[in-house]
């Protein structure tokens, strides 16, 4: 039997096909400030926590002549600024960890829980108890942009110095020892959409319509000048692109008899000739205008509010009972993957491999059942789904020519011949799997240059999972070497 050494790098590249709006936001990787070694669990202590702030080879350690489990080791003070209102949608926490032994010793997780703005540690426990940590430094994902830990977050919480994340691990058997490089932290937000009555000068957004007073006012359009109405304008924010124009993408707010000192006409009416208008750049973005009594309940925000929907004066959302109701729905595209990284380990010609996100080192084919390699969560509003590609070659020798030849179908494993393929398994949402890779057997269509859809949507905005498996058989003449293939994985909105 010949062994090989594989080895599989899988990257992500999410793209739109329209700008993608303010509503979505992350706050890119963030560092933490205070590392410390937390002894509210385990026995073994974290030697230097402070080499965890940052990635640099200057490791935090703990070890143990027998199995132990460790502390906490304990992230906090990221000095997130989350703005204002935001609601928080996700939350990655990536930790840069291996381990070494003296004997027979490995390292698993043994807890990865978030911290709470109060100082106390959540309830839902991300540990990968089952896969040994790599023997180099290789980062672990825990969560995602839609996974929040079972918490329920305000924007204040994550900016408060005592949010973080707590790590344990288990060191097993004899002389074990676990390093972590580096602990970082994504939190992924939302903006909404809102408007107020301000200032011009102190309008941070887009001026929908001008009033000469708070109460019982006169309007006059956004693109009007008179000093008098300078200091209650209706400032809406929020969007990216958000504007005024009456062309395009837009909405019709409402209407003025003229286009200064006027009264005001729901766009229902039709006598009056000077319209104003709500719009975005963003082409699929939907912008919904409503009238209403009491309040704008259904709605994002109350933009002002009049007399009468007929012929009436304006004011600031407080000033009448008739409102003036505004939503903005955005386009929007979310897609993660669960590793960056999969191996094969040695594989054989006796028998398939999978592919597993742990690295096995010199191990024989450690995964010689179906194991899902990772997986990949996806969703979007837009009105017609989206597609997800992959490109990227088949395994190939390093440094030489010799590939494992790909499945141009679908086919079942079939030991000592060589093969090369992928299948996808999808739950939730309205996502679905694309022939070939639907089937019980596997393909690999894609190369280097081409690209090949696994998986497609109708725009349902549930998030679907799709879960990966990598195939590899062999045989007795395969060259002997190194393999490894990139491939790159695309999300496509369909507007």
């Amino acid at each position: 039997m010949r062994i090989f050494n594989y080895f599989i790098l899988i990257l992500i590249l999410p793209l739109l096909i329209w700008p993608s709006p303010i509503y979505a936001f992350d706050t890119g990787v963030v560092n933490p400030g205070t590392m410390a070694d937390d002894a509210a669990v385990g026995t073994a202590s974290w030697t230097f926590p402070d080499g965890a702030k940052t990635s640099n080879n200057s490791h935090a350690y703990a070890s143990s002549t027998s199995t132990e489990t460790t502390h906490y080791l304990k992230a906090t003070n990221f000095g997130f600024s989350i703005p204002t209102g935001a609601t928080i949608n996700g939350i990655l926490v990536e930790i840069e960890r291996y381990y070494e032994t003296l004997g027979a010793g490995t390292v698993k997780d043994s807890e990865v829980k978030i911290i709470k703005s109060d100082g106390t540690i959540g309830t839902t426990d991300k540990a990968d108890t089952i896969n040994v940590w790599p023997l180099s430094d290789t980062y672990k994902s825990y969560g995602s942009s839609s996974d929040l830990w079972g918490e329920t977050w305000a924007y204040s919480d994550i900016n408060d110095a005592d949010f973080g994340v707590v790590l344990s691990a288990s060191l097993l058997d004899d002389f074990p020892f676990a390093y972590v490089d580096h602990i970082r932290i994504t939190v992924y937000y939302s903006t909404g959409f809102s408007c107020s009555v301000t200032t011009a000068v102190g309008c941070s957004g887009t001026v929908i319509l001008r009033m000469s007073g708070s109460t019982n006012a006169h309007p006059e359009l956004p693109s009007e000048s008179n000093a008098n109405y300078a200091s209650n304008v209706v400032c809406c924010t929020g969007i990216v692109g958000l504007g005024n124009s009456c062309s395009g993408n837009y909405a019709i707010v409402g209407k003025l008899s003229s286009a200064t000192n006027g009264h005001f006409q729901e766009n229902t009416y039709g006598t009056y000739g000077n319209n104003f208008c709500l719009s975005s750049t963003t082409p699929g973005d939907e912008i919904t205008i409503g009238y209403q009594n009491t309040n704008c309940s259904g709605y994002d925000t109350t933009l002002f509010s009049t007399s009468s929907s007929d012929n009436g004066t304006v004011g600031d959302g407080n000033a009448y009972t008739r409102k003036i109701c505004g939503t903005v729905t955005p386009l929007y595209i979310s897609f993660s993957i669960s590793d960056n990284s999969i191996y094969f380990g040695n594989l054989r010609s006796s028998g398939a491999c999978w592919a597993q996100g742990t690295d096995p080192g010199a191990v024989v084919c450690p995964s010689q059942t179906e194991t899902e390699a990772f997986n990949m969560t996806a969703s979007t509003n837009a009105t017609s789904g989206y597609s997800i590609t992959v490109q990227g070659p088949t395994l190939t020798l390093d440094g030489g020519g010799d590939t494992i030849t790909p499945l141009g179908s679908n086919t079942f494993s079939n030991p000592g011949t060589e093969q090369f393929g992928i299948r996808f398994t999808a739950t939730g949402g309205a996502g679905t799997v694309t022939v070939p890779y639907a089937a019980s057997g596997y393909a690999y269509v894609a190369d280097a240059n081409t690209s090949d859809e696994v998986a497609s949507s109708v725009g349902d905005s549930a998030t679907t999972t799709y879960s990966a498996r990598y195939i590899a058989n062999i045989s007795n003449v395969t060259e002997a070497g190194t393999y490894s293939a990139n491939h790159t994985y695309i999300l496509t909105g369909t507007f």
